[in-house]
């Protein structure tokens, strides 16, 4: 039988990786946790909504703001107005493309409803 880990004398239990802390009976390890965004971004220029993912979500609203996405670069600069954190990259992926069908977009517009209607009378 495999023997336990142990720091200091305490079992250690893992919970999530990477990371340790003791409690008066135990050494527990923490992993990262990595989370898949799904976001939605708006043009300053002409009002236009974006919907995509990334693993990374201010390092891509960066990349979008620089002209480094083909389809977004016309209408920068971008501005972050709404998104959702999954554990699962597929689970992040299906919300992406369910939010760029005309259902989803229904659904998103009623989700961000009373940040549209204060931006039409701003």
């Amino acid at each position: 039988m495999k023997e336990k880990p142990t720091v200091e004398g305490f079992e250690v239990k893992t919970i999530l990786k990477d990371f340790f802390f003791a409690t008066s009976c135990q050494v527990v390890k923490l992993q990262t946790i990595m989370f898949f965004y799904v976001y939605v971004l708006e043009s300053s220029r002409n009002s236009n909504l974006y919907v995509g993912s990334t693993n990374n979500l201010v390092r891509r609203i960066k990349e979008h703001n620089r002209g480094l996405n083909r389809s977004t670069k016309p209408y920068k600069p971008w501005r972050l107005i709404y998104y959702e954190a999954c554990l699962c990259e597929e689970d992040a992926k299906r919300r992406e493309y369910y939010l760029k069908t005309n259902q989803g977009g229904r659904l998103l517009k009623r989700r961000i409803k009373e940040y549209l209607y204060t931006r039409r009378f701003a």
